[in-house]
């Protein structure tokens, strides 16, 4: 056994109810940020809905838990059934869908690869990858993945709608993060084992050099 298995082992106990909470957590933290946004613009929305992260959160999860695995077609049939049948919406309409994640889910729908669906110029760069990442991060978690197959499985799991590199690893350093709080690591301390990470062995000194307040140790 590993020494990952065995902190999973004796963190058993705590993992539903960290998990619980990260995703009860996302709901009301969406909810209370998306009743702020939409007062600012006089929307009929602001009535404590959470928004498209928590719904394709959502999505991925009962994805996995339906296929015991991330298929990235299942998730991305499950992204569809959002966007057509507001399902895993808190009120049965579709509230501050983004324009990026509603292109890539529709070429799905229109028979694109689910890899090749995500946009990649710079310019599409956003954080709807990010933050719908926690399902995958906490799969990624519990199967022990090691660091070179965690960022293979990220990756393409931002691909689904975000491809470029930058949103990729944003997605991986979110990711390790929660790895190391769900180790038990104290915030600082997660911060400063991502500084430890080989990140510049997978991605360009460009990117890199987005996230460098995060792994310089500036933040």
């Amino acid at each position: 056994m590993t020494a990952q298995a065995d902190t999973i082992q004796s963190r058993k106990p705590f993992l539903a109810d960290q998990i619980y909470s990260a995703f009860l957590g996302c709901a009301i933290g969406e909810s209370m940020g998306l009743e702020a946004d939409m007062d600012m613009l006089h929307s009929a929305y602001s009535n404590g809905c959470w928004g498209e992260s928590t719904s394709l959160i959502l999505a991925t999860a009962d994805s996995i838990a339906e296929v015991g695995r991330i298929d990235y077609s299942n998730i991305m049939e499950k992204f569809l059934q959002y966007l057509q049948e507001m399902k895993y919406t808190s009120s049965g309409t579709l509230c501050n869908t983004s324009i990026i994640s509603r292109c890539s889910i529709l070429r799905y729908q229109n028979g694109e690869s689910p890899l090749f669906c995500g946009a990649y110029g710079e310019n599409t760069n956003g954080n709807a990858a990010l933050v719908r990442i926690l399902p995958a991060s906490i799969y990624a978690y519990v199967q022990e993945m090691p660091f070179q197959d965690r960022i293979t499985e990220i990756n393409n799991f931002a691909f689904l709608t975000h491809g470029h590199e930058i949103s990729q690893l944003g997605c991986n350093i979110l990711t390790d993060y929660i790895c190391f709080l769900l180790n038990g690591l104290s915030k600082t301390d997660a911060i400063q084992k991502l500084q430890e990470l080989p990140y510049d062995h997978y991605f360009t000194d460009e990117s890199l050099t987005k996230y460098k307040h995060i792994l310089t140790g500036e933040i």
